[in-house]
This record gives C-alpha cells, sequence and structure tokens, in this order.
C-alpha cells in the first residue's frame, strides 16, 4: 500500500525533525525520522492495528507509537496521513475541519 501526505503532514514531520535536531543533535533527529517514514508504510499495510477515530470525521483512522500519533485516513491505493502530532496535543483541536485542497 502507498503512503500520502498532506502539507498539514509534511508540516508536522519538518517540526519534530526540527525539534529532534534541536534536542538530540543531527544524526539522531535523522534516525527518527526515518524510524517515523518506516513506521508510517508499515502502517499502510497492517491495517489490524489501526484505531477508527468517528468523533473526528467518518473515515479517519489513529494508530500511536512513542510520542507520536499518526492521523490518516484510507483511500483505494493506500492511506493518506492527515497529521502527526504530539501524544500530549488534542487530535480533534489540531485535525480541524478537512481541507479539500491538501
Amino acid at each position: 500500500m502507498k503512503v500520502k501526505l498532506t502539507r498539514p503532514a509534511i508540516r508536522d514531520l519538518a517540526e519534530i525533525g526540527r525539534y529532534a535536531r534541536q534536542t538530540w543533535g543531527d544524526t539522531q533527529a535523522r534516525r527518527y525520522r526515518a524510524a517515523l517514514a518506516m513506521r508510517l508504510r508499515w502502517l499502510a499495510g497492517n491495517k489490524a492495528l489501526w484505531h477508527q477515530r468517528p468523533e473526528l470525521a467518518d473515515g479517519v483512522y489513529t494508530y500511536s507509537e512513542q510520542s507520536h500519533v499518526s492521523v490518516f485516513w484510507e483511500y483505494a491505493g493506500g492511506i493518506e496521513i492527515l497529521r502527526v502530532l504530539h501524544a500530549r496535543m488534542d487530535v480533534k483541536q489540531r485535525l480541524g475541519p478537512p481541507d479539500p485542497s491538501t
């Protein structure tokens, strides 16, 4: 299955990278970003681990691992990542209404 990223998800990943680089240095930041990317590809093929979140929107799922929550939905060829948020963030507030331009 394919993994697509929305613009907000790309911004989330960039911010995660900046924070990791400032906190742990370049090498650890690259490792963490690579691990996140691998996790998203793995998640696309493991539907049994997806958690339906109808309170967020129809067809929206989440998956939590370590400090982050991936918010996504399924499309014909894979999953589209809507956001990658820190576990302490309010997912519903950060997700907001769907943006058809993403």
